[in-house]
């Protein structure tokens, strides 16, 4: 069965434009950006649904981490705690470095 041209092109760009949104998080939180950070929370607002973010808060690096791997690898604790507040933040996510893991104390 043929596709048409046009939807695999929106695809396309749809997904390309996620992956770039995904990456703001972690610049954000790579600058320990963290009023950014808090933005992005007051952004999601009260509701229960992870639609409301213009990123998926759980994306991985090419080593598995996510950005919260990155912000407690930097130790930084208040921006920890900002994204500690995302509503459907993975917090059993693991790196693919087994033995190193800052979010669990490993």
């Amino acid at each position: 069965m043929l596709t048409n041209p046009a939807s695999r092109k929106d695809e396309f760009a749809q997904r390309h434009a996620n992956i770039r949104n995904d990456a703001q998080i972690f610049v954000q939180v790579h600058n320990r950006n963290c009023e950014a950070v808090r933005l992005l929370v007051a952004q999601q607002g009260a509701s229960s649904s992870r639609s409301k973010l213009p990123f998926n808060i759980n994306a991985r690096d090419v080593d598995g981490r996510t950005v919260l791997h990155w912000a407690t690898a930097q130790g930084a604790v208040e921006l920890v705690a900002a994204l500690t507040k995302i509503v459907g933040i993975d917090f059993a996510a693991r790196d693919s470095q087994v033995c190193i893991d800052e979010l669990h104390g490993f």
